[in-house]
C-alpha cells in the first residue's frame, strides 16, 4: 500500500494531480470501432493514513471532451451512428473517496452499487519489475445506477502505472515520478442519444502525475475554470 500511494500520490499527505488525455470510440457488435471524440482529464487528490493503517484517498476531477482533429474543446458533436447533433456534457465530480486497506479497496460510504473486487482478501497488487522500471495494474469494475436517468451503468476500467524502483525504495522521497495509462469499456453516454441500441463506449488514454495544478496544460485549466469554477483550483477543502 505504501508503494502504491507513493507512486500515484504522496505519502506525506500533499495533494498531487493526475492528468490524462486520450480517445473515445463507439463499439457495436462485430463492427470496427468508430472514433467519436477525444478527451482530456485531470484529478486532484490527497492520501491520508488512518489509524488502522489504511490509506484514504480524497479526490475531485473533471473530464473534458475535444474534437477528433484538434485540441478544441467541443459543446456539440455529430453522432456518427445517428447522424444527429447532440449537446456534449463535460463531466466534473464533487469530492469522492476510497481507501486501500489490508483486505482490499474500501469504497466510499456514498457509493451505491457493486464492485468487481470483493473485500476480505489480503491486499496484493501485480507488480512487474525489470531492472529499475516498475509497473503495477489495478482494475475498477463497478456497476451502479446513473443519477441522471436511473439506468444501470457498468464501467470496466484497467489502470496501469509506471515508475522507478529506486525512487519507490528511497526513504528520502515521499512521492515517486509516475506515468500512467488506462482503458475502459462502459455504457453509451446518455447524452449521445443512443437509447437502447446495443453497443458501448471504448475509451483509453495515457498521462502522468504532476505535483500541482500549475503544471497542467493551461488550456485545460482555463476551460475547466470557465465550465466548473474551482474544481481544480479550490483544493480539496470545499465540497
Amino acid at each position: 500500500m505504501h508503494a502504491m500511494v507513493k507512486l500515484i500520490g504522496d505519502v506525506s499527505g500533499r495533494t498531487t494531480v493526475g492528468w490524462t488525455q486520450g480517445d473515445i470510440f463507439g463499439l457495436r457488435g462485430s463492427e470496427m470501432a468508430r472514433p467519436l471524440m477525444r478527451f482530456e482529464s485531470a484529478r486532484i487528490g490527497r492520501y491520508t493514513r488512518r489509524a488502522d493503517g489504511a490509506w484514504v484517498y480524497n479526490y475531485r476531477g473533471v473530464i473534458a471532451y475535444k474534437a477528433l482533429d484538434s485540441d478544441r474543446f467541443i459543446d456539440s458533436l455529430v453522432n456518427p451512428y445517428t447522424n444527429e447533433s447532440v449537446a456534449v456534457k463535460h463531466y466534473a465530480t464533487s469530492i469522492g473517496s476510497y481507501a486501500y486497506t489490508r483486505v482490499g479497496v474500501e469504497p466510499s460510504a456514498a457509493f451505491k452499487g457493486e464492485r468487481g473486487e470483493e473485500m476480505g482478501k489480503p491486499f496484493r497488487l501485480p507488480w512487474t519489475i525489470v531492472g529499475d522500471d516498475v509497473w503495477v495494474t489495478t482494475d475498477e469494475r463497478v456497476r451502479y445506477r446513473r443519477p441522471s436517468d436511473g439506468e444501470y451503468r457498468v464501467d470496466n476500467a484497467i489502470n496501469r502505472y509506471a515508475g522507478k524502483l529506486s525512487e519507490l525504495q528511497d526513504p528520502a522521497l515521499t512521492s515517486a515520478a509516475c506515468t500512467s495509462s488506462w482503458q475502459t469499456e462502459l455504457n453509451w453516454f446518455s447524452w449521445l442519444g443512443m437509447g437502447a441500441q446495443p453497443g458501448m463506449i471504448m475509451q483509453g488514454g495515457a498521462g502522468r502525475k504532476f505535483a500541482g495544478v500549475a503544471q497542467l496544460p493551461a488550456a485545460l485549466v482555463e476551460f475547466v475554470e470557465h465550465k466548473f469554477p474551482g474544481t481544480l483550483t479550490a483544493g480539496l477543502d470545499r465540497p
